[in-house]
C-alpha cells in the first residue's frame, strides 16, 4: 500500500466509523489521526462546527437554480462527496465544466473531480436526471459527505 492509499484509507475509516483516533502502518509508511479534545480549562467552544459543508455555489458559470416551483428538496437526489478534497467542475483550467445547471446526465457520467493528496478522483452521476443545483464552489475544499450536486431524477 503506497503512502496515498494509506492516507486515504485512514481518512475514510476515521470519518466512517467516527473514531477518536486511528494509527495505520504499511511498510515504512505510518499515518496517525486524532480528534482534538476539549481542554478542561478552555473556554466553551462555539456551537457551530469548525468546517461546514458548502451548500450553494457562488460560481457565476454554474448558477444554482432556486428550489421554488414544483421541485422540492425531498424530490431531489443529493450526490455527496465520498472524500475530503478540492472540488473541480472542469477537467482542466480553462476547459468547459463537466456539467451545468439544467444539463441532463446519465448514471456514470463524470460530474466533477475531487482532488485528494494529489490524486484526481472523478465523481460520477449515480442516477439519470437533470442537474438542479451545484452545491460546491470551484477550487474550494469539500468535506466528506457534503452535498456536491442536487439532481432531479428521471421518473420511471
Amino acid at each position: 500500500m503506497n503512502e496515498n492509499e494509506l492516507l486515504a484509507a485512514a481518512a475514510e475509516m476515521f470519518e466512517r466509523f467516527n473514531l477518536a483516533e486511528i494509527k495505520l502502518k504499511s511498510g515504512d509508511n505510518e499515518v496517525f489521526f486524532k480528534k482534538q479534545t476539549d481542554m478542561v480549562y478552555a473556554p466553551p467552544a462555539p456551537q457551530t462546527p469548525d468546517i461546514l459543508p458548502i451548500t450553494q455555489s457562488k460560481n457565476t458559470d454554474n448558477p444554482a437554480v432556486s428550489s421554488s416551483g414544483s421541485d422540492s428538496l425531498k424530490d431531489l437526489y443529493e450526490l455527496k462527496s465520498p472524500l475530503l478534497g478540492i472540488f473541480y467542475s472542469r477537467p482542466e483550467p480553462g476547459a468547459e465544466p463537466f456539467v451545468k445547471v439544467g444539463d441532463r446526465v446519465k448514471k456514470g457520467d463524470i460530474l466533477c473531480i475531487v482532488e485528494a493528496m494529489k490524486m484526481m478522483n472523478e465523481i460520477c452521476a449515480e442516477c439519470d436526471g437533470t442537474i438542479h443545483e451545484i452545491c460546491a464552489e470551484e477550487g474550494k475544499i469539500v468535506e466528506y459527505n457534503s452535498i456536491l450536486f442536487r439532481i432531479k431524477p428521471d421518473k420511471k
